[in-house]
């Protein structure tokens, strides 16, 4: 791609996605409030209710590592997210993203960063301080 400069055409890199990259602390938040609103929908019981330990029993793992899941403290391995989608039935992608179809075959949700969202609240703000009347 060139673009005109003072000085002429300089070749320029195409603009890359400009979306700030999630940090760790919200993927473990967002994962967090999908495995429990999963567990929500199938009758596991709730928190305080032993949600833990039978989460950790039905996917073969500790009630310690369990309760990391669930409290946004920790991820599990990628084999065990396929494992967790499976049991659910959802996407995989979805699970780990909350991007996509959240059942195959669904029309896949549209999703946004909180970040996106915060950033088109700002420039809808500015827009409309700018629209004539």
């Amino acid at each position: 791609m060139l673009e005109l400069t003072t000085i002429g055409y300089v070749a320029k890199a195409p603009r890359r996605d400009l979306r700030p990259a999630p940090n760790e602390r919200d993927i473990k938040r967002d994962f967090s409030e999908r495995l429990n609103q999963l567990c929500d929908e199938v009758g596991i019981p709730p928190k305080f209710k032993n949600r833990q330990t039978t989460v950790g029993k039905q996917f073969g793992v500790s009630q310690e590592a369990a309760r990391k899941w669930l409290e946004a403290e920790g991820l599990p391995k990628f084999e065990k997210c396929i494992e967790i989608a499976l049991h659910f039935k959802v996407a995989i992608d979805w699970l780990l993203t909350g991007r996509g179809a959240r059942r195959p075959g669904e029309k896949p949700k549209l999703a946004f960063t909180r970040e996106e969202v915060a950033a088109a609240r700002k420039v809808a703000e500015i827009a409309s301080s700018y629209a004539e009347d």
